[in-house]
């Protein structure tokens, strides 16, 4: 039987993919303006959860309801991205 021969991808790996992501977006969280914009994918991302465990914590008050810019488009900012990283979610927004 012959030897099987692997070759190597050249391609990064998908945890490497998203690595790389999550770093851009928390460089670019750190210096953005506190008012600039970022929307639920960027937010959840930052914050290590699902989008849809966002929108959980939306509906049951966890995080506060974002700005609504449309059907589709919904944005907090970045200063309010900076706030949950730090303070979490534990109590629920008034």
């Amino acid at each position: 039987m012959p030897d099987v021969v692997r070759k190597e991808s050249t391609q990064p790996s998908l945890s490497d993919e998203v690595l790389r992501k999550r770093l851009e977006l928390a460089t670019f969280i750190e210096q953005a303006p506190a008012d600039t914009g970022i929307d639920a994918r960027e937010l959840a991302m930052h914050l290590r959860i699902g989008v849809s465990t966002l929108w959980k914590f939306v509906a049951d008050g966890l995080v506060e309801k974002p700005t609504k810019y449309g059907a589709k488009v919904s944005v907090w900012t970045v200063g309010y991205a900076r706030k949950l990283a730090k303070n979490g979610f534990g109590q629920e927004v008034a």
